[in-house]
């Protein structure tokens, strides 16, 4: 029996408080429909809003999330790399 693979999901993000928990929630139905075992990389842009306290919420909650955050905007092409 094959060991199930691991999806990662890579998300950067600036400033994104009230999507956020949309988000995360799309996120567990989607994967729990598709029965994959993943791990949430939220990569935080130097985020001035509420996104930081919600993205270690998600950490303290969630063993698949991890969480970079950036303490300035660097932009979308910085935090892919």
């Amino acid at each position: 029996m094959n060991p199930q693979p691991t999806v990662s999901v890579v998300i950067p993000l600036f400033n994104e408080e009230e999507a956020l928990p949309h988000l995360k929630e799309a996120l567990d139905t989607a994967l729990e429909d598709a029965d994959l075992k993943a791990e949430l990389l939220f990569i935080n842009d130097g985020s001035m809003d509420g996104s930081t306290e919600i993205l270690d919420r998600f950490t303290a909650e969630d063993e698949r999330v991890k969480v970079l955050h950036f303490r300035r905007n660097r932009g979308k092409s910085a935090a892919l790399d």
